[in-house]
C-alpha cells in the first residue's frame, strides 16, 4: 500500500511539472523523442533543373543517379533555393549523400567534396524564367527567385490545379494530365476558361467520350456553389491557405468587399500580419489578376452575397465552439477536409491525437482503432448522422 501511495505522489508531482512546462503548438516541452538516424545513400548529381511552381517560385531540383533509399528508388531531390544550394555547394557532377526527411522527402545532406575531379559545374541563379523566358525577380525579403508572369505556362498549370483542388472548387476528374492536355491544345489559358469548355471539344479528345465530358462539365458547373472561403482559396492569393481564407470570408461578404479592403483592415484580422496583408492587397490589384477576375464575373462565379462561414458570435453559441474533435472512418456526407472546415468555422478544433481531453470522436463508416480507444477513454462518440444534424445539414 505504501509503494502505491508513493507512486501516486510521484505521478502527481510529474503532472504538476508537466503543467508548469506546458507545450508548444507541436509538442510538449517536458518530453523528448529519440529517433533512429535516417538511412543515407551515396549517389551522383547528374543534372540540376529549375522547377516553376504555382506562385512563380523557381526551385532548383537535383536529378540523381537512381539509388535505393529506405525501400524506394530515389532519382530526384529538391535543393530548395539558391542560397541553400550555395551553402551546401552542390554542383552538377558532384557525389552526394542523400536521405529522406521524415522518411518521406528526399534531400541532399552534403557533398563529398573530396571526390571532386574538377569537372563539376555550379548552376548560377536564373535571370529569366526557364519556362516562359520572362525576367525573374527577387525581393529583399525573400530567398526565392520568382517568375512574375501570371501567364507563364508553368504558373498557369499550377494555378488551375490549385483552383480545381479539393479545398478550392473541388472539380473532380480534372487532374494534372488533363490540365496539361487542355493547355497544350489551347482550350484554356487560365482557370476562368474552364467555364467555357465545350462538350463536343472534350468528347473528341483521346481517352474521352460524352460521359466523361458531361461529368467534368457538371463538376465545373458546381464550382460557383462552393462556400465563399473555398472560392477565396481557389483564387490562389499568395499566403492565403484555407484557414486564412476562412478568416477573410467571415469579414468580407463578397469579392467586391474583398477587393476594396485595405492592408490595414486585413492586418487586423486574426493570424494575418502586416506583411501578409500587404502581399494580399498587392496581388489583388495587379492588372493581370483583375483581368482574371473579370472573366470569373462573366462566368457568374461570384455571387452578390456569398455563403459566409459562421461569425465569431455564432461560433460561441455553437455546439462546436471551444471543443476539440477527432475524425475516424469515411464520412458519406462530406470529405474530411470539408468536415474540418465546418467545425473550425463554428469555433471548434480538429486534431489527430485522441485523449481524455477530446470533446468527441466523430465516427464514419469503417472506423479505425481510434473508436476502441475512445470507448476505453470514455470519450463521447458522435455518429455521422448526429454530426450532420449538429452542423444543421
Amino acid at each position: 500500500m505504501g509503494n502505491r501511495t508513493c507512486a501516486s505522489g510521484k505521478s502527481r508531482h510529474l503532472r504538476r511539472w508537466q503543467n508548469v512546462l506546458g507545450t508548444t503548438a507541436k509538442a510538449p516541452r517536458w518530453a523528448l523523442a529519440y529517433k533512429y538516424a535516417a538511412e543515407e545513400a551515396e549517389t551522383r548529381v547528374e543534372d540540376i533543373v529549375m522547377q516553376v511552381g504555382r506562385t512563380g517560385v523557381i526551385t532548383p531540383v537535383a536529378e540523381l543517379a537512381p539509388v535505393e533509399l529506405a525501400g524506394t528508388t530515389v532519382a530526384r531531390a529538391t535543393l530548395h533555393n539558391w542560397d541553400e544550394m550555395r551553402r551546401k555547394d552542390v554542383r552538377i557532377g558532384d557525389t552526394v549523400l542523400v536521405a529522406k526527411g521524415g522518411d518521406i522527402i528526399p534531400k541532399v545532406l552534403r557533398v563529398k567534396a573530396e571526390l571532386r575531379t574538377g569537372n563539376e559545374r555550379p548552376v548560377p541563379a536564373p535571370a529569366h524564367c526557364p519556362v516562359c523566358g520572362e525576367p525573374v525577380m527577387r525581393s529583399e525579403e525573400e530567398v526565392a527567385f520568382r517568375c512574375r508572369n501570371l501567364f507563364c505556362p508553368a504558373v498557369t498549370a499550377g494555378r488551375i490545379r490549385h483552383f480545381a483542388s479539393r479545398d478550392g472548387c473541388d472539380i473532380e476528374g480534372l487532374g494534372s494530365r488533363w490540365i496539361d492536355l487542355f493547355l497544350g491544345l489551347e482550350l484554356i489559358q487560365d482557370p476562368a476558361d474552364l467555364f467555357h469548355l465545350e462538350r463536343g471539344a472534350l468528347a473528341g479528345l483521346p481517352g474521352w467520350g460524352q460521359r466523361s465530358a458531361d461529368n467534368l462539365l457538371a463538376a465545373i458547373a458546381r464550382a460557383p456553389e462552393r462556400p465563399w472561403a473555398n472560392k477565396i482559396f481557389a483564387l490562389g492569393i499568395p499566403g492565403v491557405g484555407i484557414a486564412t481564407a476562412t478568416i477573410i470570408a467571415r469579414h468580407f461578404a463578397n469579392i467586391d468587399e474583398l477587393m476594396a479592403a485595405t492592408a490595414e483592415q486585413l492586418a487586423q484580422l486574426p493570424s494575418i500580419g502586416p506583411e501578409v496583408s500587404g502581399e494580399i492587397v498587392a496581388y489583388l490589384h495587379r492588372d493581370n489578376f483583375k483581368t482574371f477576375l473579370d472573366k470569373l464575373y462573366i462566368a457568374r462565379f461570384f455571387k452578390d452575397m456569398e455563403v459566409l462561414p459562421a461569425s465569431g458570435g455564432q461560433a460561441r453559441d455553437s455546439f462546436f465552439s471551444g471543443k476539440t474533435f477527432v475524425l475516424t472512418g469515411t464520412l458519406a456526407g462530406r470529405t474530411r477536409a470539408e468536415a474540418k472546415q465546418a467545425i473550425e468555422a463554428r469555433g471548434g478544433k480538429v486534431t489527430s491525437n485522441l485523449s481524455r481531453k477530446t470533446s468527441a470522436l466523430i465516427v464514419g463508416s469503417e472506423p479505425g482503432s481510434k473508436l476502441g480507444r475512445a470507448q476505453r477513454l470514455g470519450v463521447p462518440i458522435l455518429e455521422e448522422s448526429e454530426f450532420l444534424a449538429r452542423l444543421g445539414d
